[in-house]
């Protein structure tokens, strides 16, 4: 089943953002329960050849591809989807404008730009060239992050750009700029307040909203508002909160 599918059949999905640029690590992510691997080019080491070789394994594990790309990088939410992801995520995105750049690279005419050549994600994806002709511009998906109060004020006119099918709140720059650079505050009521308001604006076009869980607790908020995508965490940081939980552990242990 395509992403897009579990999406309009209102599931709630999780993903992870994978930062170190090996097809292994992407692999055994894709072996946990989780729905989705992302593939970090933003903030994590992951450029247009590993997006290529990583994206294989998780296809292959029969999970969902997603595809962070660097700021105004919309050459490769093309090349991501060429190669089998299902979802690009657009970074740093306050204006119409970007939002319309990015839509046109990744939706075929009539709604964009993109070249065609989708031939390693039909093998990948077991689709013939004449059923992702039909399908193409609905299995795959653009997401805008949302993170800086530019954004926010212009979220109307951003979610009105065809081609957007979702929003992606990033709320530690959202809080970030929302401060002036003062403090790091993602839960903070008023971050919320706009989380709220973006997805109620969101859900209104009928399009999807994704957010970072850097705590559970407010899942249920969250899904209350209308989020359907759940981020938790990345890869780097698991194996290092998992080497510390060890040796501290341990050390507990011993000394008792």
């Amino acid at each position: 089943m395509a992403l897009v599918d579990r999406l309009e059949a209102g599931e709630v999905l999780f993903t992870q953002f994978s930062t170190i640029p090996d097809p292994l690590v992407a692999e055994l992510l894709a072996t946990t329960a989780l729905d989705s691997v992302t593939l970090d080019a933003q903030h994590g080491g992951h450029t247009d050849a590993s997006i290529l070789r990583c994206a294989a394994p998780i296809i292959a594990a029969g999970k969902h591809v997603g595809v962070r790309i660097p700021v105004g990088r919309w050459d490769l939410a093309t090349t991501a989807l060429d190669v089998g992801a299902e979802w690009v995520i657009a970074p740093v995105v306050s204006t119409p404008e970007m939002a319309g750049a990015f839509a046109r690279a990744v939706k075929f005419t009539p709604i964009g730009e993109r070249s065609w050549g989708p031939n390693i994600a039909l093998r990948r994806h077991g689709l013939t060239p004449a059923q992702y002709q039909a399908e193409g511009n609905r299995r795959s998906l653009a997401f805008v992050m949302i993170e800086t109060m530019l954004g926010y004020q212009n979220i109307d006119a951003i979610l009105d750009v065809e081609g957007v099918d979702g929003i992606f709140i990033g709320n530690n720059d959202l809080s970030f700029d929302m401060t002036r650079g003062k403090s790091l505050e993602p839960m903070s009521p008023e971050v919320l307040r706009i989380c709220e308001q973006c997805m109620k604006k969101a859900r209104a076009r009928g399009k999807y909203g994704a957010i970072f869980l850097t705590q559970i607790q407010f899942m249920r908020s969250y899904l209350e508002m209308g989020f359907q995508m759940f981020v938790g965490g990345l890869d780097s940081r698991a194996l290092v909160d998992t080497g510390n939980r060890f040796v501290a552990e341990a050390k507990a242990e011993f000394r008792a």
